[in-house]
Formats: C-alpha cells, structure tokens, sequence
C-alpha cells in the first residue's frame, strides 16, 4: 500500500505541474493581448514546456507506481495463504527445480 501511495502523492505532483504550465500559458496570452514581445514571453515559454514536460514524467511514474502497488496487493493476498515454494529434488540423472505457486 506504501507504493500506492507514494505513486498517489507523485500523480498530485503532476497535478500541480499541469495547473502551473495552465498557468503560465494564460499568463502568455494576456501578456500577448496588448503586446507580444518574444523576449518578454520566452522565459514563460520556456518554463511552460518544462512544466508540461514534468507533468507527463510524474503522471507516468506516478500511474506505474499506482499500478504496481494494486498488483503487488493482489498478487501477494491471492489463494489460501500458501506462499508457494521452490525446492532442488535429486533424481536418477542428477536434480531438477520443481516450484509450486
């Protein structure tokens, strides 16, 4: 459940990325309502795109992180409790692995 969690936590830290690029593009275009200097809006631009950019990066990790926590709970609550094992067996040629799951 920690995993879910921690990836909870990083799809808000792309939440907050995704409203700040919002942001910072409604910033660009009132500034370009009256007048649009490149050079006034290039940092905002630029800091636009690395917004979005690190908005994509934490959904990404954040929804891989969600997913595997709700797999590793799965996984590890299925069947009667029986952890299932995996054990070296001699036999007539020499040994075999044999698991059970």
């Amino acid at each position: 459940m920690v995993t879910v969690g921690g990836g909870v936590a990083v799809l808000a830290v792309g939440g907050w990325f995704s409203w700040h690029a919002h942001d910072l593009d409604h910033r660009i275009e009132t500034t370009c309502m009256t007048t649009c200097d490149g050079a006034a809006i290039a940092g905002l631009d630029s800091d636009m795109h690395s917004a979005q950019r690190d908005a994509v990066i934490a959904y990404v990790v954040g929804g891989v992180a969600v997913a595997s926590g709700v797999a590793l709970y799965v996984w590890g609550h299925r069947g009667d409790g029986d952890a299932g094992s995996v054990a070296i067996v001699p036999t007539s040629s020499g040994a075999a692995v044999v698991g059970a799951w």
